[in-house]
């Protein structure tokens, strides 16, 4: 097994790319490119009930290469933008690193958002072209924007699929399918030099809070690089690993690591197909590693909790399991990662219970990271019995997102109850100015600094300036406080102590 890339070195300089680091996400993929060339690069289902097609990385690059020249064709230059309104699929990422080769940055939404935030974040972003999933969307599209072709985007409509248009947008405006564009851009002129600024806006994600509209976080080339070079070949992640990718790329988690990070490692990523047959598409891709929100993990430990108690055997079976595994673990003083199984006994029930139960992810799987939302300790314990790592992360997606997690530091530093120690590069400070709880003198508002804090709010200085303070950190409204050894728990968020 072999890491992609040497570790990075913690106490660089992390305000800008050194070496041969990446510029740009695009640069990144051609170094990885480089590096593994016929290797797959992403596996996916086209249609239900057919076989996974594969692609490498050579070929996802001459797709990338193809759209990069559409795109420019209906006019898109550096610093301007793409909008994309698809679930996960090739076409997803082939198009935001497309239009990262020209400089431009891409803003994804989900298919199920409502037309109105839609209407808004396209008015709000201005991009020059919009992807959209299917006829459906376009069609929900038409009705929430303007019937005026002149407040459409210039480059027009792409179509994913070859189902013509039930509706079409206001005359003036093109629609074009997919495979006709990808079409015309490989057999169009060559492009010129890619562009390669780490400072540029790679990424608009809009993040919604309780009120108000969305707001669009800027996040430039450094922002994610940094991010992904900070915690590269730290995870137990190998050249050719399996990944089952499925949180959405729309969410700054997503695409960090389940799209970025993985192409950065070498990783064959797999897109899971059907989100209620995640365990049943893992037993085909038997993947290395899996990125999921606190829910999947919830709902696997119940499942498998309620089959361990449909019969007495069960019962027993799983009871000992626990009972061995539980004894093992506390042994060895260690959380969050696996630990294997000693003795006749505990391997025994490991083969006979555990063993199983990793079948249920194809057999292979390493490690899970858990982010988005706070991962219950009794959960991360019972699947670190179940005898693979999980690891919980914190950030927001103003820092891009990660802030620091369990795991990256080393087998044996994880610690339960908190969210590991900052990734290289990212600075902590704990403000306890913002509450006053004389039973918890330290905790204080999660101020973060570092490189992958945001350039801004797109179109609102003043929201901004609500969260950034002057020396450039970020307040995350998050309240939490800092170990003597540089451990970080969360506990809760300073507009709820406020109320309290």
């Amino acid at each position: 097994m072999q890491w992609a890339w040497p570790k990075a070195d913690a106490h660089r300089d992390w305000s800008q790319p050194v070496g041969d680091d990446p510029h740009t996400l695009h640069e990144m993929l051609m170094q990885s490119v480089e590096r593994f060339g016929e290797q797959p690069c992403f596996g996916w289902i086209q249609e239900k009930g057919m076989e996974r097609v594969n692609l490498s990385y050579s070929e996802f690059s001459s797709l990338v290469d193809s759209v990069a020249k559409g795109f420019a064709s209906k006019g898109l230059i550096g610093e301007e933008r793409i909008a994309l309104i698809t679930d996960n699929c090739i076409e997803w990422a082939a198009s935001a690193y497309a239009a990262n080769r020209l400089g431009a940055a891409y803003t994804g939404m989900y298919t199920h958002q409502h037309g109105s935030d839609w209407k808004f974040i396209i008015d709000d972003s201005s991009p020059t072209i919009i992807i959209v999933s299917n006829t459906g969307v376009l069609d929900r599209l038409i009705a929430n924007l303007s019937d005026k072709a002149e407040d459409w985007p210039s480059g027009g409509v792409i179509l994913l699929g070859e189902e013509e248009a039930n509706e079409l947008p206001p005359n003036g405006v093109e629609v074009e399918n997919w495979s006709s564009f990808v079409s015309a851009g490989r057999a169009a002129p060559a492009l010129e030099k890619p562009r390669s600024d780490h400072k540029s806006l790679a990424s608009l994600i809009y993040t919604s809070g309780t009120t108000g509209n969305p707001k669009g976080v800027m996040l430039s080339n450094w922002n994610l690089l940094s991010n992904v070079i900070a915690v590269q070949s730290v995870f137990e992640i190998y050249v050719g690993d399996r990944n089952a990718a499925f949180l959405p790329w729309a969410h700054s988690f997503g695409s960090t690591f389940d799209l970025h990070y993985m192409l950065r490692s070498g990783v064959h990523i797999n897109l899971i197909s059907d989100l209620k047959r995640i365990a049943d598409e893992c037993q085909v891709i038997k993947p290395h590693c899996m990125l999921a929100v606190p829910r999947v993990w919830n709902k696997f430990h119940d499942r498998v909790s309620a089959q361990f108690q449909t019969s007495g055997v069960k019962r027993f079976m799983s009871g000992q399991a626990n009972l061995y595994s539980a004894k093992r673990i506390r042994k060895s003083g260690i959380d969050c990662d696996a630990v294997p199984a000693k003795g006749f006994n505990d391997k025994l029930f490991d083969k006979l219970v555990w063993k199983k139960v990793r079948a249920r992810f194809g057999g292979n799987l390493r490690f899970a990271l858990s982010g988005a939302a706070a991962l219950s300790p009794d959960i991360a314990g019972f699947i670190q019995k179940v005898g693979f790592a999980i690891y919980e992360g914190y950030g927001l997606t103003e820092t891009s997102p990660l802030v620091s997690a369990n795991g990256w530091m080393g087998k044996g530093k994880s610690r339960l109850h908190t969210v590991g120690q900052p990734i290289s590069g990212v600075k902590i400070v704990i403000d306890t100015s913002v509450w006053d709880d004389p039973d918890s003198p330290n905790d204080g508002e999660i101020i973060v600094y570092g490189p992958n804090v945001m350039q801004g709010y797109w179109n609102n200085p003043e929201a901004t300036a609500d969260v950034m303070t002057e020396d450039g950190g970020f307040r995350t409204g998050d309240l939490g406080r800092l170990s003597d050894d540089g451990y970080l728990a969360i506990t809760g968020r300073v507009k709820s102590q406020f109320k309290l």
